[in-house]
């Protein structure tokens, strides 16, 4: 009989580790981010804390400088400054859905630590 009990209370020891770890997993690994739209309707935009922000790269707004780069992003008739300085994708240019990840920078520009593309949901061949 203390056998059965010690195989019960390690069985569910496990189990309660196995989804402890599962939750803490999947809770680190959701991020949210922010539309251009609904990051200017913040009351307070979260200082030093890193953020992403979602929206599409405004045609004409792409400026490159060596490995810096500076642009747009719009969603409606909204707009936010970025500036990012490296290497972007190559699925990256003006009218592509992008997520940019970084702080508010000095002024109104958004500087980027990183910038992800969205891929389109559908292949079309060229």
């Amino acid at each position: 009989m203390f056998k059965k009990k010690k195989f019960l209370i390690g069985g569910i020891i496990l189990l309660l580790a196995v989804v402890y770890l599962g939750y803490t997993g999947f809770v680190s690994s959701a991020t949210y981010y922010y539309t251009v739209s609904e990051y200017s309707q913040l009351d307070k935009v979260p200082g030093n804390s890193t953020i992403r922000i979602g929206g599409q790269v405004a045609e004409g707004s792409v400026v490159q400088q060596g490995s810096n780069i500076s642009f747009n992003l719009v969603e409606g008739d909204k707009s936010l400054a970025v500036t990012y300085q490296g290497a972007v994708p190559d699925t990256f240019k003006p009218g592509v859905d992008v997520v940019v990840e970084g702080k508010m920078g000095t002024g109104s520009t958004f500087e980027a630590k990183s910038i992800l593309t969205k891929c389109a949901s559908k292949y079309s061949p060229a």
